[in-house]
């Protein structure tokens, strides 16, 4: 399949492409696997100073001691001894296959460490940790791409994903990693499905997710089930059948994947089927209203400051929390991204939606419980989902750079710092009972945490006074050349723009020596554009977002063809927003029309206009 170039789309700058040969971070950032050396390169800084400082041996505590490492070198033994099926030393004697299963042995990162020697295993671990934020960073800059036309901005959307606090909290619970590193591809795979047909991934992916660990795609199915109603049943622009069609679709190869992961799934559920802890569920507890408050405002500090570590709770900390994996936090914005998207986008568009139903989800006991199959203990290890939609909210924003948007939702972020600071100041004091509301169960690591978050909130305050004098000097750069722009445009139609013509030209035929003439005829360009025109009207698919903020205009953009008569290169020469500007991309990709065939380029002009009734 051919790929056209996007000139100025790709980088995000009118007509201006990045030099590959002389930029580094250019040539990073323009391939689709780009993303993914930087983030494996930032996440082998961060663990470098542990590895220096311990020979090379990565130790953390907890689980990750005491479970993580021993369950590897213990079921790696296993599968190069070839007695994985059952074991005497594993709880008096049980399947090796179904009691790991939960842990690693659907892990492809396992599997990666059985051709090393055992007693390598423990410093492979590390590394694993590395690939698998570099995969996680990856597939959310793949996901965000969807919604950014700009790649660096989706590059910022896979570097908060990659780097998030749930992958931070997370990291005793060293098999968690690959859930978090697969589901954004997961989540393309159900766009790639819903919008363009592609069949099979979606199965795929289902079946690579249940044998990945099982906890986890129970809370999966609950998430892309509600991901696929907010975005397309929901969606005014379907019609009935479209979406019937599309949940249809959804159903086969949900299934379909389910089934295929029957061989891994049967054996592990059966096992789980028999332990005490599935009986306490979340009917033995108050259904919509936590018991302990302070889960509530958990909740709301994990938006703002780093996480706490496993076992470690600080201020609002609970006994359940302590092992929750709570935490919704991005490195650097925050919720403050966030918060520009809301404010920049009007209406309601699906990811706006979708957050909202998570923020619902994540404060009713009974909605939350659904994602670890209606257990009782509190847990938010499903919160990593929402982060790649907040990750993703907060490129768009970014790339849409709005400076009094960005500056409430700094505001915001900065306020709520202040109330935290003034909480660990005011707690220093004896007034304050050691028992009471704001306790600070581990007062070091709570004021390492607001130093962290009041360093991201300095530099941040710092990038957005950058930005807002760069799109000052943008705009008034644009000011200028607007004029210029017109007139190149104007030139561009004119010379285009062809009256169809009959030319002969004499040529003599070898041999014979006679002279023959050929005929040789131009296409006219206006019944070609007639044509085109009709093309757009039926086919071209109004964005949700622009919908909403009724949004109209018109996108200018210039087509160039191969020598095939395919487009080569699409250039924007006059912009409407993101989305329309994809949908116009998109629209001039799929045309099933023959095209022009001129070396010249092609001006062509689509209208985005509303219905009346609308």
């Amino acid at each position: 399949m051919w790929k056209p170039l996007y000139f100025g789309e790709e980088t995000g700058m009118k007509g201006k492409k990045i030099n590959t040969d002389e930029n580094f971070a250019g040539r990073l950032l323009q391939g689709k696997t780009g993303i993914f050396f930087p983030a494996l390169l930032m996440a082998l800084l961060c663990f470098l100073p542990f590895l220096v400082r311990d020979g090379g041996f990565f130790v953390y505590f907890g689980d990750y001691n005491v479970q993580q490492i021993p369950f590897y070198m213990k079921v790696h033994e296993a599968v190069r001894n070839g007695s994985f099926f059952w074991d005497m030393k594993t709880d008096l004697g049980s399947s090796i296959y179904t009691s790991y299963s939960f842990y690693l042995l659907g892990s492809p990162f396992f599997w990666l460490t059985v051709p090393f020697p055992k007693e390598v295993v423990p410093y492979l671990m590390p590394y694993l940790m590395m690939l698998k934020i570099a995969l996680a960073s990856l597939g959310a800059y793949l996901y965000t791409g969807q919604f950014t036309e700009d790649k660096r901005s989706a590059c910022i959307g896979g570097l908060l994903y990659g780097f998030c606090g749930y992958m931070l909290v997370s990291l005793v619970f060293f098999h968690f990693g690959e859930v978090v590193a697969f589901f954004p591809v997961y989540l393309l795979a159900a766009d790639r499905l819903a919008e363009k047909k592609k069949y099979g991934y979606f199965a795929l992916l289902t079946a690579v997710m249940a044998v990945t660990n099982y906890f986890f795609f129970v809370g999966e199915v609950i998430f892309v089930t509600v991901y696929i109603i907010v975005r397309y049943v929901a969606d005014a622009q379907y019609d009935k059948k479209e979406k019937l069609h599309c949940v249809g679709r959804f159903a086969a190869e949900g299934v379909s994947g389910t089934l295929m992961a029957c061989f891994f799934l049967l054996p592990s559920l059966l096992a789980v089927a028999g332990n005490r802890r599935v009986s306490q569920t979340i009917f033995d507890r108050n259904l919509f209203v936590y018991q302990d408050v302070k889960t509530y405002f958990a909740i709301l500090k994990s938006m703002i400051l780093p996480p706490d570590i496993i076992s470690g709770g600080t201020l609002f900390g609970t006994k359940e929390g302590q092992v929750a994996s709570l935490s919704l936090y991005l490195p650097l914005f925050a919720v403050s991204g966030v918060i520009a998207y809301l404010i920049q986008k009007k209406g309601w568009d699906f990811r706006k939606k979708l957050c909202a139903v998570c923020l619902v989800f994540a404060l009713v006991p009974a909605l939350n419980s659904l994602f670890v199959a209606g257990n009782a203990v509190y847990y938010a290890r499903w919160f990593f989902m929402p982060l790649l939609i907040m990750a993703s909210m907060t490129a768009s924003a970014v790339e849409d750079f709005d400076g009094k948007s960005f500056s409430m939702g700094s505001v915001f972020y900065g306020v709520l710092l202040m109330v935290f600071l003034l909480i660990g100041v005011i707690t220093r004091s004896a007034l304050v009972e050691a028992d009471g509301f704001f306790q600070i169960q581990n007062r070091s690591l709570y004021e390492l945490e607001l130093v962290a978050g009041i360093g991201s909130f300095v530099i941040l305050a710092y990038l957005v006074w950058i930005l807002k004098k760069d799109k000052k000097k943008k705009n008034d750069a644009d000011a200028v050349g607007t004029k210029s722009v017109y007139l190149d445009s104007l030139m561009l139609e004119k010379n285009t723009r062809k009256e169809r013509r009959t030319r002969i030209v004499h040529t003599k035929s070898r041999g014979a020596g006679e002279r023959k003439f050929r005929q040789e005829v131009v296409i006219d360009h206006a019944g070609w554009m007639k044509e085109f025109n009709r093309y757009v009207a039926d086919s071209l698919r109004y964005p949700e977002d622009a919908r909403l903020e009724k949004l109209q205009g018109e996108i200018q953009l210039t087509v160039r063809l191969n020598r095939k008569g395919l487009p080569a290169r699409i250039k924007l020469i006059q912009r409407l927003s993101p989305s329309c500007n994809r949908e116009a991309i998109r629209l001039v990709e799929e045309y099933p029309g023959k095209w022009e065939n001129t070396e010249k380029e092609i001006l062509l002009t689509i209208p985005f206009k509303l219905p009346v009734t609308e």
